[in-house]
């Protein structure tokens, strides 16, 4: 068999164990438990099972923990848009701040006017002007 076929065989075999470890990962979240989360997360990457939306959680689990070049590397690794569109703006959001909280003033500036958008929910409209403020005020 193809590498590559056997590659989608092992994912579809280990999507249950994905679906469980995704669902320990929100329950730790929901309880705030941010180091379980990237327990469980790292387990499940380790094990090749990566999606967009693993690692948008664990780079708010890292944000979390105040880990920002680890959250900054997780949300640089995501590859096109998030499923769902408030999750897509949040990624972008907390992105920014990851690049913000070590000192990288210029891209995170640049990185919200050229993200923000009027179809994103209110409260991440509002994060993402709230963190511009800052950054002009530094200035």
């Amino acid at each position: 068999m193809p590498s590559t076929l056997l590659a989608r065989l092992r994912r579809f075999v280990q999507a249950p164990r994905f679906a469980a470890g995704m669902d320990r990962a929100y329950r730790a979240a929901e309880a705030g438990d941010w180091g379980q989360v990237v327990r469980i997360l790292g387990r499940l990457h380790g094990r090749g099972l990566v999606t967009p939306t693993s690692r948008h959680w664990l780079g708010l689990a890292y944000l979390q923990l105040e880990r920002w070049q680890d959250a900054l590397d997780e949300y640089e690794q995501i590859r096109g848009p998030l499923p769902e569109h408030d999750a897509e703006a949040r990624r972008i959001v907390n992105h920014a701040i990851a690049r913000f909280e070590l000192g990288q003033r210029t891209e995170c500036a640049r990185l919200l006017k050229e993200k923000i958008s009027n179809d994103w929910p209110v409260k991440e409209v509002q994060r993402a002007k709230r963190l511009l403020a800052e950054i002009e005020a530094e200035q």
